[in-house]
């Protein structure tokens, strides 16, 4: 084996529906060649014992482009095999280095993807599974997600039906059609005229059975269903439309027993697991959260060296671009999505209010401290360039902040008007940015414009994570 790789083979691999083209590179010669295979388990297996007898002692690194879950799972389990899954965007990337037609081959991705593993190995990271009792949590989380995405559509079909022909079921079926009181209903009655055939009784008996017990709602369905005037009377529209209403509250029905049996295999693989103790006293992570922060950051502590590399992870540390003059900060766009969402909970309404007294504020400007993000728990949120401001031991107002601001802008608007523009418009844009100075300021939406910027910066940020960032990262 060449000392400078760590593998005698390196493969390239890129797959399709049936089929899969190879590239294999002997690193000691750099012999190149190339081969087609099929994806089945049977041809994979094949292979594999045809390439593990001709080469009994290598060590193979194999790449691919992911997704390929069937692959990895199937390639995991042989452990004379290192493999390298590499972000569609990678590849992408790399192609369009030396293509610059944007031109596309099977069999030239998969060589891309043996040169880039043979020249880039030492910054690639290997694939690394979870343990078994990791897996079966984040499966049923992953699975329990797409059930749920699944009945969200379901439920937007039966409205989209049932506003063509029966819209009073929006009222008289609550606000969730997947619960049991929805379904059972239309499953009872499907149509208007069905409804209005059953006595004041019977539905006050239905409802009551099905856990609508408020007097006032119930007076106020019945009354409804006294008064109500059908979209239409005709026999064989009413029933086509009952037939797809029905068939759809029967699989709501099923998705929502296969929901529950997830949500009681979830709570106990989550039970059973040895860092539940880890994740459960995590401020705010209960019996939902804690399963879901589990399956995403999952019990591979190693794979994060630093506090900062979980926050690139998961899409809560901010992105800097800086090119010459320019600096722009924005959110991390590329990142797993549950996680991003997920991460702003935990200690969500544990500090709810955050002491900010001058002596934190003049050590944190002193420091250079940037502000953080703690979710929606942060009473208040301060930028970092802001720290300095408030700081100072003078009072600051609103009327304060508004005429500086409205001084520099009437400034550049008088700059930047060319002729033939009247004041209306600069005015109204005017109104509309000052109309909270203060707040806008200190959530970084408007900054001074000086004397020499033509193109004042506005930061945008969701939360107030880079209010300002942009101004903190790139000094003038």
């Amino acid at each position: 084996m060449n000392p400078s790789y760590p593998y005698d083979l390196i493969i390239g691999l890129d797959r399709s529906d049936k089929k899969a083209d190879l590239c294999l590179i002997t690193t000691a010669t750099g012999q190149r060649r190339s081969q087609t295979i099929d994806t089945a388990p049977e041809a994979l297996w094949e292979w594999l014992l045809a390439l593990r007898q001709k080469h009994p002692q290598a060590r193979v690194g194999l790449c691919l482009e992911q997704p390929a879950v069937h692959l990895v799972a199937f390639l995991e389990a042989y452990d004379w095999i290192t493999l390298y899954p590499i972000n569609p965007i990678t590849l992408q990337k790399y192609r369009e280095a030396f293509v610059t037609s944007c031109a596309k081959d099977d069999a030239k991705d998969a060589d891309y993807l043996a040169d880039l593993l043979l020249t880039h190995h030492a910054k690639l990271k290997p694939w690394a599974p979870e343990d078994s009792a990791t897996r079966a949590v984040q499966q049923l989380v992953f699975h329990r997600r797409a059930v749920v995405d699944e009945r969200t559509g379901l439920t937007n079909r039966l409205i989209a039906l049932l506003k063509q022909y029966f819209p009073q079921a929006l009222v008289l079926c609550g606000e969730d059609l997947w619960r049991p009181l929805a379904t059972r209903f239309l499953l009872k009655w499907s149509s208007l005229q069905a409804v209005q055939k059953v006595k004041p009784a019977t539905l006050k008996t239905f409802y009551y059975l099905h856990g609508s017990r408020s007097a006032k709602l119930l007076e106020q369905r019945l009354a409804l269903v006294q008064k109500a005037v059908p979209v239409t009377d005709e026999t064989a529209l009413i029933e086509s439309f009952a037939l797809r209403v029905q068939l759809i509250c029967r699989q709501l029905q099923l998705v929502q027993q296969t929901l529950t049996h997830y949500e009681k295999q979830i709570v106990s693989a989550y039970a059973a697991h040895p860092d539940h103790e880890i994740f459960a006293s995590l401020p705010g992570a209960g019996p939902v959260l804690g399963p879901r922060l589990l399956a995403s950051i999952g019990s591979q502590r190693e794979r994060f060296g630093a506090a900062a590399e979980l926050q690139h992870y998961t899409g809560i540390a901010p992105v800097t671009k800086r090119s010459g003059g320019s600096c722009y900060i924005h959110r991390r766009y590329l990142c797993p999505k549950v996680p991003q969402a997920e991460l702003p909970r935990v200690c969500q309404g544990k500090h709810s209010v955050e002491p900010m007294g001058g002596g934190v504020l003049f050590a944190a400007a002193y420091q250079g401290q940037s502000a953080s993000d703690r979710g929606a728990g942060l009473g208040l949120q301060v930028a970092a360039g802001d720290l300095p401001l408030l700081a100072e031991s003078h009072s600051l107002s609103g009327s304060h902040l508004r005429g500086g601001f409205e001084e520099k802008w009437q400034q550049l608007g008088v700059a930047l008007r060319p002729r033939g523009i009247g004041q209306k418009s600069l005015q109204k844009s005017h109104e509309r940015i000052l109309k909270k100075p203060l707040t806008d300021y200190l959530r970084g939406e408007l900054r001074h414009a000086g004397p020499n910027d033509v193109n004042p910066v506005k930061v945008r940020g969701p939360t107030g994570l880079y209010a300002r960032a942009a101004e903190l990262a790139c000094p003038p």
